[in-house]
């Protein structure tokens, strides 16, 4: 008898939990309905909580196929400010089948509407400076005084080896000339050569390093004019190459 009432009890337990269970599986997304997302969607729409609106659209229109479904999807996500994802469903639509030709040009209009959009943010996150300012920004750092203190460098270079070069060779020549007892002081050919392609290599890097020294100096002398006058003089590239332009004359 114990038994029985124990097996009645465990029956009923089951029951009761399958009867609860029932309602809340329905409502599980997986086993929604497109016409039940579509409701969602319209719900969601009418509180104008619109990325919501656009996510059910979506679902209803993965399980319809409806193009109408992907197009309120499309407007839903443009109205909550998901413009890239608008305008891939917008693309979407308009290669779908069965859809009326005014429909697919009222999307594209929207496509181009939220190209314009994107252009004009990604404007606004550009900085936003000018010819002047950003000239303005260059003149704040010293160009004319790093060019000449460069120029002058390379100069003073170009002349310590043109003095070593000259020294080389003056010892050499100095090595090279006989004594009275018509010996030289020993220095052998090889090292002759050596000394005296040394001093060679040092008089080429001089002379490079003197029309680098100049060319500084040259760019160095053009900024301070520019700097000390710039509404007047400015740098104006012609056939001829590079001229300095006073008050618009040559």
């Amino acid at each position: 008898m114990l038994r029985s009432a124990l097996m009645i009890v465990v029956l009923l337990f089951v029951s009761l939990s399958s009867a609860f269970e029932a309602p809340v599986r329905a409502q599980e997304p997986d086993t929604l309905t497109a016409e039940t997302w579509y409701k969602v969607g319209m719900g969601y729409l009418k509180d104008e909580k619109f990325l919501s609106a656009g996510d059910a659209f979506h679902e209803a229109y993965k399980l319809a196929g409806d193009p109408a479904l992907l197009y309120n999807a499309a407007r839903s996500y443009e109205k909550a400010g998901q413009l890239e994802r608008a305008k891939k469903l917008y693309l979407t639509f308009t290669i779908q089948d069965g859809v009326e030709k005014k429909r697919k040009e009222t999307a594209i209009e929207r496509i181009e509407a939220i190209d314009t959009q994107l252009m004009k943010t990604k404007k606004k996150a550009e900085p936003n400076l000018s010819i002047g300012q950003a000239t303005s920004t260059q003149s704040d750092i010293p160009w004319k005084w790093i060019t000449l203190g460069s120029g002058l460098a390379l100069a003073i270079g170009m002349g310590v080896m043109t003095e070593v070069a000259a020294s080389e060779r003056e010892d050499l020549a100095t090595k090279l000339q006989l004594d009275e007892s018509g010996l030289t002081s020993g220095v052998s050919q090889f090292d002759a050569y050596d000394i005296r392609d040394r001093a060679n290599a040092l008089d080429t890097a001089a002379l490079i390093t003197g029309i680098a020294s100049a060319a500084m100096l040259v760019t160095g002398v053009a900024l301070w004019v520019l700097d000390e006058d710039a509404p007047a003089v400015s740098l104006v590239p012609t056939q001829h190459g590079i001229m300095l332009s006073a008050g618009g004359q040559f």
